[in-house]
C-alpha cells in the first residue's frame, strides 16, 4: 500500500460524531424525531459504537407507541486496517432490529452512521478502514 498519514479515532470519537449527526445540541437527552405522520423518541444516552476490524456496529435505543423502547442496530463493514483505502462500505439492505422501527427509521440511523463516518473523514480523505477499537482516516501525505 502507498504510504499515506492517516488519523486514529476511538470509539468515543466516533460516537460524539454520531450522536452529532442523531441530533446536534441535544447532549444525552432523548429527542423526537417526526417525519410524515411518524413520531419516535431517540434515546442518545443509549448510544453505542463499536469498532473492530473491517466492522463498524451502530446502536441507539428509539421507542413509539407502537412498539415501546427497542434497540436499532447498525453494522457497516468497511475495508481492513491493510486494504487500499477506499469510501466503500455495505451493510444490510433491510435493516436490522424491529420491524417497525427499522422499517420507519432504520434507514435513518444507517444514513446517520454514514454521514458521521464521512464527516470524521473530511473532504480530503483517501478513505476508511475499521481496525480494533478504531476508525482510521487515511490522507495524502
Amino acid at each position: 500500500m502507498a504510504s499515506h498519514d492517516k488519523i486514529v479515532l476511538d470509539e468515543r470519537a466516533v460516537a460524539a460524531a454520531l450522536a452529532n449527526e442523531l441530533a446536534p445540541a441535544a447532549g444525552a437527552d432523548p429527542v423526537v424525531w417526526a417525519s410524515q405522520g411518524s413520531e419516535v423518541i431517540v434515546y442518545l444516552d443509549s448510544l453505542d459504537v463499536r469498532v473492530r476490524p473491517g466492522h463498524l456496529r451502530a446502536s441507539v435505543d428509539l421507542a413509539s407507541d407502537d412498539t415501546g423502547r427497542v434497540s436499532q442496530p447498525v453494522e457497516l463493514a468497511l475495508a481492513y486496517p491493510g486494504e487500499p483505502p477506499n469510501f466503500a462500505a455495505t451493510t444490510e439492505l433491510g435493516p436490522a432490529g424491529d420491524p417497525i422501527i427499522a422499517g420507519r427509521w432504520g434507514r435513518v440511523i444507517q444514513n446517520a452512521v454514514w454521514s458521521a463516518v464521512l464527516g470524521l473523514a473530511g473532504p480530503d480523505a483517501l478513505g476508511v478502514a475499521a481496525d480494533q477499537g478504531t476508525l482510521i482516516v487515511y490522507r495524502n501525505r
